[in-house]
């Protein structure tokens, strides 16, 4: 028992393969009966131009918008890697070498220092004070125990 339903088409299940095309018939016949085969060739012919014209602008569509992505991450890489370094070239790069060259040359002051500190320290006169003193207090405490 096949149920119709709107344009007298089936909807069982043994019929539901030939849906679309009774669709079809029973919609678009009025337009069918009154063109001749060749209009219809024609129209058929003008349709699938138009389909192969719409793939190509649709393929070029999809080409444009992968290189515009493309381009765009570009453009954002630029601006956060690039622009960074031309400002540090142009702009940082005299006073990072002035505080490099100030840095240096207070490394400098530093090892001079430490090398007077040992320079001193090997030809300290105050440790042959210091052994005289020594000298002393030891005559000097033998004198007074005495």
């Amino acid at each position: 028992m096949t149920k119709t339903h709107l344009f007298g088409l089936a909807t069982n299940s043994t019929h539901r393969d030939k849906m679309p095309v009774q669709f079809y018939r029973k919609v678009f016949s009025c337009y069918t009966n009154f063109m001749s085969e060749e209009e219809l060739k024609s129209l058929l012919r003008r349709n699938i131009e138009l389909s192969e014209e719409n793939n190509q602008l649709l393929h070029s569509i999809k080409r444009m918008t992968f290189w515009g992505g493309v381009l765009k991450y570009v453009w954002w890489a630029f601006i956060f890697l690039g622009l960074p370094l031309l400002a540090y070239y142009w702009y940082l790069a005299p006073y990072v070498q002035q505080a490099l060259g100030t840095y240096r040359e207070f490394q400098n002051g530093v090892h001079q220092a430490q090398g007077i500190g040992a320079n001193i320290q090997a030809n300290n006169p105050f440790v042959d004070l210091k052994k005289l003193y020594d000298k002393y207090q030891a005559g000097h405490a033998s004198t007074t125990s005495n």
